[in-house]
This record gives C-alpha cells, sequence and structure tokens, in this order.
C-alpha cells in the first residue's frame, strides 16, 4: 500500500494499494480527480470497481456498488 499520494498520467492523485506489475490501483484507494471530486473505495485494474464513495466537485455523494467506473 502506498503511504503517500502519487499522480498519475490523468493528473489524479492516487493513495493505496497497487499491483506490482502495473501499478495501476488494485484494492482499496483514495483517488482525488483534478483536486475537486473524489473516489475512495475499491479499484480493479485501475477501475472504480466494487464498494465505494464518490464526492463531486458541486458537493454531491454516491455510496454504493461501481462497475468499471
Amino acid at each position: 500500500m502506498q503511504a503517500d499520494f502519487q499522480t498519475r498520467r490523468s493528473g489524479a492523485i492516487y493513495r493505496g494499494q497497487c499491483k506490482i506489475i502495473n501499478g495501476r490501483p488494485d484494492g482499496i484507494g483514495l483517488k482525488i480527480f483534478n483536486g475537486s471530486s473524489l473516489y475512495e473505495g475499491f479499484f480493479d485494474n485501475g477501475q472504480c470497481n466494487g464498494t465505494g464513495r464518490a464526492i463531486s466537485s458541486k458537493g454531491e455523494i454516491y455510496q454504493g456498488e461501481f462497475k468499471t467506473d
């Protein structure tokens, strides 16, 4: 598990579990998209997948299941 946030190619920052082979988010983590919205929960090969919570830049919250982003 990464202790510090790392900048992704998309410009988002991520902290959490990653695949050893390709470095993509995989497992539990927190991703902040361009400093305005975030997702915390489960990832599968770099995509939001499983139980999680998203908060939009407007403050809207969705908590539940995500499938392939």
